[in-house]
């Protein structure tokens, strides 16, 4: 509707003028009545609340002779609309809103441009007249708008006798201006004043939410803490033998100690490990303590990791060191004591699918890898016994590096352990670097699919004998940024 439009309008005026005050008022001197002579425009502008404003002018003739005056009550209920609106102390019909809207708005914008106004005649008294009788005016002919214009500046003239009643009604509307923007401001410091109690009371509550806060976090932290130095002590009461389980409690208390909720405090304690066998589990498959080959060199220059997978490149993301080497444990490989594992048992860690309660690792169906060769060699025995299972040494050529940190050396080679059956290799055959020897298996003694991997150094003062010699197994693979080869 056109009337929305211009409600729209002349509250944009308002609110610049307003410019985020609650009221204003003011009067411009300079103004014209449609005669030419010269006029007085005065406005007050209030905001009562958030959907209210009140508007009120007055149109004095500069001889104070006569005043046209207006008010108008703007609300808001979802869109802007005008809710109450007078001329000389009457309510406008519907019919004339629209028209003395209109002339409202070219009013303020000259205000807000500071232009001349050019304003209708002020009246001086006027009679309320019907609204059916306004509405019908509104299609008079030219005819009778130029007697009613006639009367109309005869009742001019009639005011100008009149001049006392204009100044009393000049005052009482001023009075009024005043008591209406004085009644504003108390309302709005009422508002005000009880929204800054609302404001000290949520600000009250926070300030308890807070604390309360800050106590659960401390306390939560003590715990955390706490739970981490026990689980640190029980290792220390532990006798040596249970190394795995040792290590265990420290990683797991490690994990307490950047829990971030009770929830990740009592389940990391949770998984606090019973025996060796699942301690070791435990360190083997745990995300955040899996390292992959990728992190670990061999101990001599010029080798390849001992597995890998069918049509992968041999880089070693795909595998991790389940047991190192030195690891002390209770080894399904010896006479049932604890003992130091002189070799690095190696999973293929996307083999696993889950751990059971009882500590098994349940597997995936696929092969689990490919055990290769890390050097060009001679196949020096390929058998099986119930420790190993099937089992290959591979002898290598010997080297200056090896030479110059064992001199005592005579031949070194490669062991490989727990293969998953027969690969048609035979004493003597030659085979190459990264070349396949057999599959990944569990054969012999075993927890499961994993190569059992060894470098030995043969000399006179071996203190292990195989097929070869006498021997020392020494670390095969080295953690990258440790530069001293064992």
């Amino acid at each position: 509707m056109a009337e929305d439009h211009l409600v729209d309008e002349v509250i944009d005026e308002i609110s610049k003028i307003l410019d985020g005050k609650v009221s204003s008022s003011g009067k411009s001197e300079s103004s014209l009545m449609l005669d030419g002579r010269s006029c007085s425009y005065l406005y007050a502008l209030t905001r009562v609340d958030l959907n209210t404003i009140i508007l009120h002018e007055n149109i004095i003739a500069g001889d104070n002779s006569s005043h046209t005056s207006f008010n108008w009550v703007f609300s808001k209920s979802g869109q802007w609309t005008v809710s109450n609106s007078e001329k000389n102390g009457y309510a406008l019909d519907r019919g004339s809103v629209e028209k003395e809207l209109a002339d409202a708005l070219g009013r303020l914008k000259n205000l807000e441009n500071k232009k001349r106004n050019v304003l209708e005649i002020p009246l001086g008294r006027v009679e309320k007249i019907p609204e059916a009788s306004l509405f019908a005016a509104r299609k008079l002919n030219n005819t009778v708008l130029l007697i009613a214009a006639a009367v109309l500046v005869c009742g001019f003239f009639t005011a100008l006798i009149f001049n006392s009643f204009g100044y009393s009604r000049i005052s009482r509307i001023v009075d009024g201006l005043d008591y209406s923007i004085d009644t504003s401001t108390s309302r709005n410091r009422e508002a005000l004043t009880e929204l800054s109690g609302v404001i000290q009371d949520v600000q009250g509550e926070l300030s308890a939410l807070q604390a309360s806060v800050a106590q659960e976090k401390e306390a939560f932290y003590f715990s955390r803490q706490n739970t981490a130095s026990n689980i640190r002590r029980m290792a220390d009461e532990l006798p040596n033998k249970y190394y795995s389980r040792k290590r265990a409690y420290e990683f797991i208390a490690v994990q307490v100690e950047s829990a971030s909720t009770y929830g990740d405090l009592i389940y990391q304690v949770s998984r606090l490990p019973q025996n060796e066998d699942q301690a070791e589990t435990l360190l083997a498959t745990d995300a955040n303590n899996v390292k992959t080959l990728v992190s670990f060199r061999l101990v001599f220059d010029n080798l390849v990791y001992p597995v890998r997978l069918d049509g992968s490149q041999n880089d070693g993301s795909s595998f991790m060191i389940s047991s190192g080497f030195m690891e002390k444990r209770i080894t399904p490989i010896g006479t049932g004591g604890a003992r130091p594992h002189y070799a690095v048992d190696i999973i293929n860690i996307n083999n696993i699918i889950d751990i059971t309660p009882d500590n098994a690792i349940v597997r995936a169906p696929d092969k689990p890898g490919s055990i290769v060769s890390v050097a060009d060699g001679i196949i020096r025995d390929i058998s099986y016994d119930s420790v190993y299972g099937w089992n290959a040494e591979v002898e290598h050529v010997m080297t200056d590096e090896i030479l110059d940190q064992y001199p005592r050396a005579v031949k070194w080679s490669t062991f490989y352990a727990h293969m998953d059956e027969p690969t048609g290799w035979k004493e003597g055959d030659e085979i190459e670097q990264n070349e396949k020897i057999g599959d990944i298996g569990e054969a012999g003694r075993s927890t499961g699919p994993h190569l059992h991997f060894e470098i030995r150094i043969y000399s006179r003062y071996g203190s292990e004998s195989g097929p070869l010699g006498t021997y020392d197994q020494i670390n095969p693979l080295i953690e990258k940024g440790d530069m001293l080869k064992e």
